[in-house]
C-alpha cells in the first residue's frame, strides 16, 4: 500500500482555505442583511434607498449560492479524502472536478486539489519482487533460507538435534 500523506496534506490544505472563504462570505452576507450597509451605500455612493437595498439584494443572494456551493465542495472533497486510500482514482477524478467547478471562487483550493487529483490518479503502488502468492504461502516461507524467524530458527535447531540423535542410534560403532 502507498502512502497518500501528500495528497492529504494538499486537500486539507484546500479545505482549511475554503472554510475561510465560507466565512468572509457569511461575514459579507450578515453585513449586507445590516441597516447599517444600506446607511453606508447612501453615504459613500449618491444613490437611493430603493437602489441600495436592491443592490444588498443581489449581493447577499450571491453571497447564499456561493456558501451553498463552497459547502457542497467542502463535502466532496472530505469524500475524498476518505476514499484516498480505497478508491484512488474516483477521489482524484473528483478532486480534478470540484477543482474545475470552484475556479470562480477559490484559487488556492483549486490549485490544491488539482494536484491532489492529479498525484492520486498517477501515482501507482511499486510492485513487489515477490509474487503475492509466494509470500502468503507458508510452504514458500519454509524453503526460503533467507526468511528468519522464530518458528524456523526452531524448526532448524530441532531438525539438527534430531538427526544427531537419529546419527548417535543408528550408528553403534561410533567411537
Amino acid at each position: 500500500m502507498i502512502k497518500r500523506t501528500t495528497e492529504r496534506t494538499f486537500i486539507w490544505i484546500g479545505i482549511a482555505v475554503q472554510i475561510l472563504i465560507l466565512l468572509v462570505c457569511g461575514l459579507l452576507l450578515w453585513y449586507s442583511n445590516s441597516d447599517g450597509a444600506v446607511i453606508d451605500m447612501m453615504n459613500s455612493n449618491s444613490i437611493s434607498i430603493d437602489e441600495a437595498k436592491s443592490t444588498l439584494n443581489i449581493l447577499s443572494g450571491f453571497m447564499i449560492i456561493e456558501l451553498i456551493w463552497g459547502v457542497i465542495l467542502m463535502g466532496l472533497a472530505i469524500t475524498s479524502i476518505v476514499w484516498t486510500d480505497k478508491k484512488t482514482r474516483v477521489a482524484g477524478i473528483i478532486l480534478i472536478v470540484i477543482g474545475i467547478l470552484s475556479i470562480i471562487l477559490n484559487w488556492v483550493a483549486v490549485i490544491m486539489w488539482i494536484i491532489a487529483g492529479t498525484m492520486l490518479i498517477r501515482r501507482k503502488p511499486k510492485t513487489s519482487l515477490y509474487n503475492e502468492f509466494e509470500e502468503n504461502n507458508e510452504s514458500f516461507q519454509d524453503e526460503n533460507p533467507f526468511l528468519t524467524n522464530e518458528k524456523n530458527s526452531n524448526d532448524s535447531e530441532d531438525y539438527v538435534e534430531e538427526q544427531e540423535t537419529k546419527n548417535d542410534v543408528e550408528d553403534p560403532y561410533k567411537y
